[in-house]
């Protein structure tokens, strides 16, 4: 069974930057998406395992020192707790994390956001490392499996 790729579709600032300030960002996946699992054999005894990047360039040119936190919703469940890719007949469990294991959220309790403090110039480029990490053991049919998450930018 293969596991498709999971997408990555738009940035929507919730928060803008101090009153004076411009601050502009753009975003990128290298390679094109987020993540993107290896074959996934229904039932398996350990976790589907993957890393993926997201590549942040800001910048405020009247500020040259500033911050921001990279969020992550929960994509088509709707909630960062229970992440599924949805293929044919079924779904599978993941997760999206930092490095360090914790989920990366939208900022609710039990999750974390990935905090960036910009402080040359105003200009900022950064790479966030993730991993994806699909839940062992879950019988699913064969098949392309995939979901599509939302990341936002916050100032």
């Amino acid at each position: 069974m293969q596991i498709n790729e999971l997408g990555l579709i738009g940035v929507l600032c919730l928060a803008c930057a101090p009153v004076g300030a411009q601050t502009s960002c753009d975003f990128t996946t290298p390679g094109g998406t987020l993540l993107d699992f290896p074959t996934y054999i229904p039932g398996q005894a350990t976790p589907g395992l993957t890393t993926g990047q997201v590549q942040v360039d800001c910048e405020n040119p009247t500020s040259p020192t500033f911050s921001y936190t990279l969020f992550i919703d929960g994509g088509l469940s709707g909630d960062v707790f229970s992440r599924r890719l949805f293929g044919p007949g079924g779904s599978l469990v993941y997760d999206i994390q930092d490095l360090l294991g914790q989920t990366v959220g939208n900022g609710e309790p039990g999750t974390t956001g990935i905090t960036q403090t910009c402080l040359l110039l105003g200009v900022c480029l950064s790479i966030f490392d993730v991993r994806g990490v699909m839940a062992a053991g879950q019988i699913v049919p064969g098949g392309s499996y995939s979901d599509t998450v939302t990341v936002t930018i916050e100032f």
